[in-house]
């Protein structure tokens, strides 16, 4: 994850937004699953990035939105699940990149379509 995030801070054609944008789900990694930071990479498994992304889609973690008082959302948004998928791919690609690892166990997760907004626009009348 160190080494993502220099990847990411050193890439000059990003945006300081775009650099938060990919950076942000690994803050929310240390905060849902903890012991994947002391994990050793070999024994990170298919199936438990998999029950992770399950519990982690279901809302296992309840979230509360900026500037919110008490009110928290089960689940998590597409948008929020897509991005956390692309975070552990990268992640683990530079693992394999640096030849800690052989196979991206995070290859195998398939990003979940978002659902566009219906527009409600007015007609000429």
């Amino acid at each position: 994850a160190k080494l993502y995030q220099q990847e990411v801070n050193a890439d000059s054609r990003l945006k300081p937004s775009a650099a938060y944008v990919r950076l942000r789900p690994l803050s929310t990694l240390r905060r849902t699953w903890p012991d994947l930071f002391k994990t050793e990479l070999r024994k990170i498994t298919v199936v438990s990035i998999k029950n992770y992304m399950g519990n982690y889609e279901r809302g296992k973690w309840p979230y509360l939105p900026p500037k919110a008082k008490t009110k928290t959302r089960a689940g998590n948004a597409p948008s929020t699940i897509n991005k956390m998928i692309a975070c552990l791919r990268n992640v683990f690609d530079v693992a394999v990149r640096a030849r800690v690892i052989a196979k991206n166990p995070a290859a195998e997760l398939t990003y979940k379509p978002v659902q566009k907004k219906l527009l409600n626009l007015p007609n000429r009348d």
